[in-house]
């Protein structure tokens, strides 16, 4: 933070996150206690959804970015080429 004076320059300091969520998620239907605390294990078979978000030290934010499933996934792209 010193040898690129970012002390002075919040703005500049940015944090970033990814996380993922299943969108397709249907837990089966328990019978458990009556307190109402249940612990529900699923598989992961459904698509996970990624999310990617910053925000800087100052408080602002970049919108975030969204990774869906997708249904094509080019070759070219694997080798660093442009997609068709």
């Amino acid at each position: 933070m010193t040898k690129y004076n970012l002390k002075e320059k919040p703005q500049l300091i940015f944090n970033i996150d990814e996380t993922g969520f299943q969108v397709e998620h249907s837990p089966p239907k328990c019978v458990g206690p009556s307190d109402g605390k249940l612990n529900i294990i699923t598989t992961d078979k459904g698509a996970i959804t990624t999310v990617i978000a910053a925000g800087n030290a100052l408080g602002n934010t970049v919108p975030p970015y969204f990774i869906f499933k997708g249904k094509k996934m080019f070759e070219s792209l694997k080798d660093w080429g442009s997609a068709r």
